[in-house]
């Protein structure tokens, strides 16, 4: 699904850079970032080519974001070649929504939950996966996405990402997977070996709550974006 480029009078009243170009720039840049942020985690320039590392959430939510800007680049490039260089070009509204709150689960949590500067080992990742390509994802829709995609059921949809990771790691855990930290769960707060499972399930009803707040704010700016007139 995408947004009806052709409805001019629709596209008159949300705000974004109409310039695609500036648009497909922008993407090309995310892409770059977020491959040189894979090879980091996968320690490719050291030889290594670290697949586990996708076990993972951190990893996954990374990829999803690379997959979906280079979608992004291939839609916008189409786009001016047949409509030409002005108008939004806005990809999958509902699952480019899903990239995102799945992305900001990942550096929400780890700054406030898991970050400790003593088990840093190379700093540059640290930021490019758990700060830049979220940031550079938000602003992708804050900057080029015409504004009023997203509806007020949309955040029950885009809470399947995590919530499909979470279910996997407490049917892999009890079944013998050990993640690249040596444990049977890959976070501590979702380490049914350390914790009660009712804690467990009391910090991601926690983390839903705050996300699902999180994810309606950001219906209501698309909408009240939407709704403010260009002279």
């Amino acid at each position: 699904m995408t947004i009806n480029e052709d409805n001019q009078t629709l596209i008159a009243c949300r705000f974004y850079i109409s310039n695609r170009k500036i648009s497909l720039g922008y993407k090309i840049l995310a892409v770059l970032v977020g491959v040189y942020g894979q090879i980091l985690a996968l320690d490719i320039l050291d030889g290594k080519l670290k697949v586990h590392e996708y076990l993972y959430y951190t990893r996954i939510s990374n990829l999803l974001v690379l997959l979906f800007f280079i979608a992004s680049a291939f839609y916008v490039q189409k786009k001016i070649r047949e409509s030409g260089n002005k108008g939004p070009a806005t990809l999958w509204p509902l699952a480019k929504g899903a990239v995102i709150i799945a992305i900001t689960v990942t550096m929400a949590i780890y700054w406030t939950m898991l970050y400790d500067p003593a088990d840093v080992t190379d700093v540059l990742e640290d930021y490019l996966v758990h700060l830049v390509m979220p940031l550079m994802m938000l602003l992708d829709w804050l900057l080029f996405d015409a504004k009023g995609a997203f509806k007020f059921w949309h955040p029950f949809v885009w809470l399947v990402i995590p919530y499909v990771y979470f279910g996997f790691t407490l049917v892999a855990g009890p079944m013998g997977l050990v993640y690249p930290n040596g444990k049977h769960y890959p976070y501590p707060f979702i380490n049914v070996d350390e914790r009660r499972i009712e804690d467990v399930l009391t910090t991601v009803l926690w983390i839903t709550l705050g996300f699902l707040l999180f994810s309606f704010v950001l219906v209501a700016v698309d909408k009240l974006m939407r709704g403010r007139k260009r002279n």
